[in-house]
């Protein structure tokens, strides 16, 4: 401290001070208040995409690094990036999803006597000829040999529908459409009523053949 800031305080001390401290001053009043306050938020909601710049249009009365310090340190707003996902789910993906969660949940309280209770189906296409490709044709032959030849077959062939059910213990149904059918809901019905209800003992795999017409 320097000689003038010395006789300066020996003065004001002298004068009756008794403190080191600065007096409070009554300073600038706040251009913050609760009407802008209000304000912001409004315009905040009704648009959650804004910039500063934007905020600044709409309350001009201020300063930007004004209308920055209500959204940030009044409001406590913070400026974070959406969440992006592969895809919406659609009213059929929601349902899916809440059938599976109710069988999970039914397992978890019944456990295996769930299970016994459960049969599980499927369905695929069965060629009566399956063509033989290219790749599986190849063979490992000696360089100076000649290459096989193979004709080419028509990978049109005639074909049925097989229907398979099974539970926990085995197989309980095979069943293959006739030749030339449609799959309808009548025939898909058929077959449900073809398959085994209850059993107390390991069920016995049925099968049901259709023979065709065609050679």
């Amino acid at each position: 401290m320097n000689a003038a800031s010395v006789r300066k305080w020996r003065t004001m001390f002298t004068n009756g001070r008794t403190d080191v401290h600065d007096a409070d001053r009554s300073g600038r009043p706040s251009v913050i208040t609760d009407a802008l306050k209000k304000k912001v938020t409004r315009i905040i909601r009704e648009n959650r995409h804004f910039t500063v710049s934007e905020l600044y249009e709409e309350c001009p009365e201020v300063s930007p690094t004004v209308v920055y310090e209500i959204v940030t340190e009044h409001l406590q707003y913070r400026k974070i990036c959406t969440r992006w996902v592969p895809r919406m789910l659609t009213d059929a993906h929601k349902a899916a999803r809440m059938g599976a969660a109710l069988i999970l949940e039914r397992y978890e309280r019944d456990g295996n006597a769930f299970l016994d209770q459960t049969v599980t189906g499927d369905e695929t296409w069965i060629s009566h000829n399956t063509p033989t490709s290219k790749r599986h044709s190849m063979e490992w032959h000696h360089a100076v040999a000649k290459m096989a030849t193979q004709i080419q077959t028509n990978c049109i062939s005639p074909k049925l529908m097989a229907s398979d059910f099974w539970d926990r213990q085995g197989i309980r149904l095979d069943d293959f459409m006739p030749c030339n059918t449609t799959i309808t809901a009548d025939a898909n019905c058929a077959t449900l009523r073809r398959l085994p209800s209850g059993y107390s003992e390991p069920p016995q795999r049925q099968t049901i053949t259709w023979h065709c017409s065609d050679p």
